[in-house]
């Protein structure tokens, strides 16, 4: 039984290799946005996701930083821009965020982004996606990887604004000083834009 999953998972990667769609991830490895470009306008599927990780085009430009790339997917193939953001936003890219924030990313996609923003410590996209209307009480989600926090809060998700002033903080243990800086801009930011402290 072991087998035979093996080999179809193995029939359905070599199958994946010789389509439109694996021409695209390959153009999107090696950032060549023309060929990108032409695989897109040949049938390539922007919304393929890698038989192996499951990974989107967009979400490996986004990885990559590649901003032309993400422009391609987006302005050619239509790419959905909500989980470039979330990614983009969890990596600190600012110019890519700023660039789907001018394409129309609003609401749900935009506080993810800031609560993955902030759970990364990435003060400037806190800052820019407070600019473009996220919610600053917007609650983390459940798919975001708090490794200092424990499971209640994973479940039920905190304030931005409490993760940002006592993430990382545990007894005996106590975040460096830039850590304590990046804190304290966030929750300037966070309160500035309209934050309840309650």
């Amino acid at each position: 039984v072991v087998m035979s999953q093996v080999m179809l998972e193995t029939i359905r990667y070599l199958s994946f290799m010789r389509t439109w769609d694996w021409r695209l991830f390959k153009s999107v490895k090696a950032g060549d946005a023309a060929s990108a470009a032409m695989t897109l306008k040949s049938g390539a599927n922007v919304e393929a996701k890698r038989p192996f990780d499951k990974k989107t085009p967009m979400e490996l430009a986004v990885a990559r930083g590649n901003l032309n790339m993400v422009a391609t997917l987006v302005t050619i193939g239509g790419a959905k821009k909500d989980g470039g953001i979330v990614k983009a936003a969890s990596v600190g890219n600012c110019e890519i965020v700023e660039y789907l924030l001018k394409q129309g990313v609003e609401g749900v996609a935009c506080n993810k982004a800031l609560s993955d923003a902030v759970l990364r410590l990435n003060v400037d996209v806190v800052r820019l996606l407070l600019d473009h209307g996220a919610d600053p009480n917007t609650l983390t989600y459940q798919e975001a990887p708090l490794k200092d926090m424990n499971e209640e809060i994973r479940r039920k998700g905190l304030p931005v604004l409490y993760v940002a002033a006592f993430q990382g903080i545990r007894e005996g243990q106590m975040p460096g000083y830039e850590k304590w800086k990046a804190k304290a801009k966030m929750v300037h930011l966070l309160l500035a834009a309209g934050a309840n402290v309650k």
